[in-house]
């Protein structure tokens, strides 16, 4: 009960009815908000608050940027939902609402066309000498069979071509990586596909991943371990992670200055991820390791 009358209470005053409109649509900054609202930045981070506070909403930084969303978790998610369900869909101040934040998702689209073209631009090269996309999809699909994926975690996302690939299949995804520009572009892209309700981008290290024990029943990743300091330390994550019998999903770059499979197994399982089938990816130059491992159970429990 408090949960719910915590919410009613929030949420029983116009502006910040809007803004749980507007967060149900998309994340959005505060001063992206302000400009959406025409509120000052004080006045809507007080509202802000408040709706995180009952719940309703969910706050998360990005360096200097604090985003804010519908809430994920029950039942703030539930009663969130349940009150929207109530608003008029034709209401002209929540249609004018749209609009705007219409027009700041346009000018991120736009910044994120930029980012992307020279990134192109930067990885023509390794582009033409690896496999297209659509041989590296149909093997992860080959290996991960038809089943569903959970709770999806992608380490090192990049602009987020494979999470949004994967996530087709997720109750819920996020993807994480160390570069802010990458983010912008993956946050832009998974908005235009429409998946921005089960998705998300978060800033963060794949050596120390912020999120509690067993919190993901597959976690991806698309060729991170060959950049990353200590690989053994982000398998280690990894297992942390991982649910009971949790699957993971790796590809990695072969040949010189590519990862070892053997080393690669050795690695997981000592981790207790046992790795079972893989299959080579044939490129123009560059071969990449598809492959699929599982977490196990120890003789003292799930390690």
């Amino acid at each position: 009960m408090s949960p719910l009358l915590d919410a009613l209470r929030a949420l029983a005053e116009p502006t910040r009815l809007r803004l749980l409109a507007i967060c149900a649509h998309a994340e959005l900054t505060v001063t992206e908000l302000t400009r959406v609202l025409g509120q000052s930045q004080p006045r809507v981070s007080r509202h802000l608050k408040l709706l995180c506070d009952a719940g309703v909403l969910e706050r998360f930084r990005e360096q200097t940027f604090a985003y804010f969303r519908m809430a994920r978790q029950r039942p703030g998610r539930d009663i969130a939902q349940a009150i929207l369900k109530l608003v008029p869909e034709d209401d002209s101040l929540f249609l004018l609402d749209r609009s705007r934040v219409d027009e700041e998702l346009q000018n991120r689209a736009r910044e994120a066309d930029a980012i992307m073209q020279q990134l192109e631009r930067e990885l023509a090269t390794a582009r033409k000498e690896q496999p297209p996309i659509k041989d590296i999809e149909s093997a992860v699909n080959q290996i991960l069979g038809t089943s569903a994926l959970g709770e999806l975690l992608e380490i090192g996302t990049g602009t987020g071509g494979m999470l949004q690939y994967l996530a087709k299949r997720a109750t819920h995804a996020v993807g994480i990586d160390i570069s802010p520009q990458m983010l912008r572009v993956a946050r832009a892209q998974i908005q235009q596909a429409g998946i921005a309700d089960h998705v998300a981008v978060r800033l963060g290290d794949m050596h120390h991943l912020h999120f509690p024990n067993q919190s993901f029943d597959t976690i991806c990743l698309d060729r991170v371990l060959i950049h990353a300091d200590e690989p053994t330390e982000v398998i280690g994550e990894i297992s942390r992670l991982l649910r009971p019998h949790g699957r993971v999903v790796i590809i990695e770059r072969l040949g010189e200055n590519g990862m070892d499979p053997v080393a690669l197994r050795a690695w997981f399982n000592e981790r207790s991820v046992q790795i079972g089938e893989a299959r080579t990816v044939q490129g123009p130059r560059i071969d990449l390791w598809v492959a699929c491992g599982n977490k196990q159970q120890t003789s003292a429990g799930v390690a």
